[in-house]
């Protein structure tokens, strides 16, 4: 890909837990993610990582290996996201009928990068905040 011109590469790794990306039925393993971040830096593929965290599966324990995970894989650029479940997808209807999406939800507070988001109940909020 290198030679026929792929100058950048952007992968959707997401967690550092394989519990989490079952979960999220991401179709990966964090050994999967880990030997294709080393066949990028093998052959020089400038590269970058997007993690989420707050899912509503994620652990301390979870969050604590995805950071770890960013940390051994080495991404070029990594790009970290709050966790935001949108209307219309099915993680967005199980939260609502967790209770944990209101009905009257303000939508214009919530983003990637909001400190709004909390949908990991796994997680005293608090906590969650640090680890942010």
């Amino acid at each position: 890909m290198k030679r026929a011109g792929c100058n950048h590469i952007r992968v959707g790794i997401e967690s550092g837990s394989d519990k989490v990306l079952k979960a999220t039925k991401k179709g990966l393993t964090v050994e999967q993610m880990r030997a294709g971040a080393n066949v990028l830096r093998r052959h020089g593929v400038y590269w970058s990582a997007y993690f989420m965290l707050g899912l509503p599966s994620e652990t301390e324990e979870d969050v604590l290996a995805t950071i770890k995970l960013m940390q051994e894989i080495k991404p070029d650029y990594c790009t970290l996201s709050i966790f935001t479940p949108y209307p219309g997808t099915e993680i967005f209807d199980e939260l609502r009928q967790q209770g944990m999406v209101a009905e009257d939800m303000d939508w214009s507070r919530f983003s990637h990068a909001s400190p709004h988001n909390y949908f990991a109940p796994h997680i005293p909020r608090k906590r969650f905040e640090e680890l942010l």
